[in-house]
């Protein structure tokens, strides 16, 4: 696989996951490192928590062992932004009487919202049933 391949390749990989994805795909010549390629996806961004770091020799190997961590990690980040996005509804509609896709988008992209929308209403709509709410007063080692 050429440079070229492999920058399109990547692009493909990171439009799978979501607007925000960025991804470092280096030659490395680190000392404590044996393999002559790295990569490491940021699913939220650049400076955002990092999702896994791979190393490998040639792009072919590094590209499955990219495809294979993100198998592995795909579904709690799915279901970390369904979360966020229903703590957001509920938020947006305690605040304002009621969310739209246009308030979501302040805070989440329109593709994300159209991509995981529908299972965030249900998640927030569970959410909110479980009330009444309330803060326990904690004792002992961790209390204030």
């Amino acid at each position: 696989m050429t440079p070229v391949e492999a920058s399109e390749k990547l692009r493909a990989f990171l439009k799978a996951i979501g607007p925000n994805a960025d991804a470092g795909l280096s030659v490395t010549g680190k000392r404590y490192s044996t393999a002559a390629l790295s990569f490491t996806l940021w699913p939220d961004g650049v400076c955002k928590e990092t999702a896994f770091s791979v190393e490998a020799d040639t792009f072919d190997e590094l590209f499955a062992l990219a495809e294979a961590a993100w198998a592995k990690r795909q579904a709690d980040y799915r279901a970390k932004i369904i979360r966020s996005m229903a703590l957001e509804i509920i938020r947006l509609t305690a605040d304002h009487g009621e969310c739209t896709d246009a308030a979501l988008r302040a805070t989440f992209s329109v593709e994300e919202v159209a991509r995981f929308g529908k299972e965030a209403v249900k998640d927030a709509n569970a959410i909110a049933s479980n009330g009444p709410f309330a803060i326990a007063i904690m004792k002992g080692a961790n209390a204030a």
